[in-house]
């Protein structure tokens, strides 16, 4: 047995219950540069791949810049999460998709028609915040949280294309 396989036990030791509430807690073990073992940020690499839909809805509206782009995070996004660690593919994942957060939210800005669009807007913002603020604590539902920020990443890119004028 590696060391690695001995720092997931110890992380999978680490969960706890609290009889007051209903569900399980977990901390956040650094252990050779891994900062969430695969057992974990699977479902994180599932929920980075939710970006191809807006990609493929981009490519169809023949917003190709937009489409090159979303694949690009993409890719960038599951190379990371597959194997958590710091290297420079968290670097490039932190770069790459902040950078198509500002595009995103740039043309989303631009396209608003009506008020429910501020209140998605919004409702994006919290979620982010929330994941960030849950990874700063080392509490484990950062990972819901970043998981939920992708789906509503995916459908908020989905719904500023479908806003924008065809080509």
């Amino acid at each position: 047995m590696n060391q690695l396989d001995n720092c997931f036990k110890k992380w999978k030791k680490e969960t706890s219950r609290d009889i007051s509430k209903k569900y399980t807690t977990k901390k956040i073990v650094y252990c050779d540069n891994y900062l969430v073992p695969f057992e974990e940020s699977k479902y994180i690499v599932l929920s980075s791949c939710l970006f191809f839909i807006p990609t493929i809805y981009a490519f169809v509206k023949q917003k190709y810049i937009i489409s090159g782009s979303g694949f690009i995070v993409t890719i960038v996004s599951v190379n990371y999460w597959r194997e958590c660690k710091k290297s420079i593919r968290r670097d490039c994942d932190l770069i790459v998709s902040r950078v198509m957060c500002g595009v995103g939210c740039w043309n989303f800005l631009t396209n608003i028609q009506n008020n429910y669009d501020y209140i998605v807007f919004i409702l994006l913002f919290i979620i982010s915040y929330n994941s960030y603020n849950k990874a700063q604590f080392k509490s484990i539902n950062w990972i819901r949280y970043h998981m939920l920020f992708h789906c509503t990443l995916a459908f908020f890119g989905f719904l500023t294309l479908n806003k924008m004028e065809d080509t």
